[in-house]
């Protein structure tokens, strides 16, 4: 099972470009980019005449179109009865809650509780979640980002310049084969000492002389394995057991052990 955060999702998806600069230069790429967008959202809800964000109101209006094929039956206080063509559903005005799970879900209306709104009252926006309000997308972008100078105007550090640290192996194109040894014998050796390492014994004979089987696999440590299955087992089984990932192999290997 696999958990999806929409949020992290998209603001990964909003910085992937900044993300390919050195550090320092992606996070004053990152905060240039919410200085634009705090500045570009602040303007746009200064348009907004309404108590509800427009998205949140357009949206609505495609739950009130359903809401006319719904029948609502009120049983006196604020809960009611919803038939919807073949199905039915309650609706408790108060508690703001419908047994389709939408509304409790979403914080918005479904059409099944939409009908009973309009069936008590026209005022749809006091049964929408706070959250979808204008005032409430204003305090989300209230908060403001200084501007900074650029970096040759930073104050200097104190601190100690990082040591650059070298990592430990072979530089590349710096690595060399034994000379005289071809690279074939050298697998051999390898797939040799990998054998002695399992306590097999003979290794280098089945190693060197097992050509009729060595010559069909892709791997020389497939050799090993493959020649010390069971006695009862046929060489073109063999042969078929050469498709078999070397990690199978090795499993069939330990249980021969045991």
């Amino acid at each position: 099972m696999t958990v999806d955060n929409n949020l992290c999702e998209a603001f990964n998806k909003w910085i992937v470009e900044a993300r390919l600069f050195p550090i320092i230069t992606m996070l004053e790429i990152i905060r240039r980019k919410v200085m634009v967008r705090i500045h570009e959202q602040k303007k746009k809800a200064e348009r907004w005449m309404t108590k509800i964000c427009p998205a949140i109101l357009k949206k609505c209006n495609t739950y009130i179109t359903l809401s006319g094929r719904c029948h609502a039956i009120c049983n006196g206080e604020s809960k009611f009865e919803v038939i919807y063509y073949d199905n039915r559903f309650t609706v408790d005005l108060d508690r703001k809650q419908c047994s389709c799970r939408y509304w409790q879900l979403s914080g918005l209306p479904c059409h099944h509780a939409i009908s009973c709104i309009f069936f008590k009252t026209s005022s749809l926006e006091d049964y929408i979640a706070s959250c979808y309000s204008t005032e409430a997308f204003n305090r989300t972008y209230d908060y403001c980002l200084n501007p900074l100078e650029g970096m040759n105007g930073w104050p200097a550090s104190d601190s100690p310049p990082l040591r650059l640290l070298v990592m430990l192996g072979c530089q590349e194109g710096q690595r060399r084969r034994g000379e005289g040894i071809p690279q074939k014998v050298q697998r051999e050796q390898r797939c040799l000492r990998w054998a002695r390492s399992l306590g097999v014994q003979n290794a280098s004979r089945l190693v060197t002389t097992d050509q009729h089987v060595r010559r069909d696999l892709l791997h020389p440590l497939k050799v090993v394995l493959i020649k010390f299955l069971p006695k009862a087992v046929h060489l073109t089984q063999k042969l078929v057991l050469k498709q078999l990932p070397l990690t199978q192999l090795v499993l069939l290997k330990h249980l021969q052990l045991s």
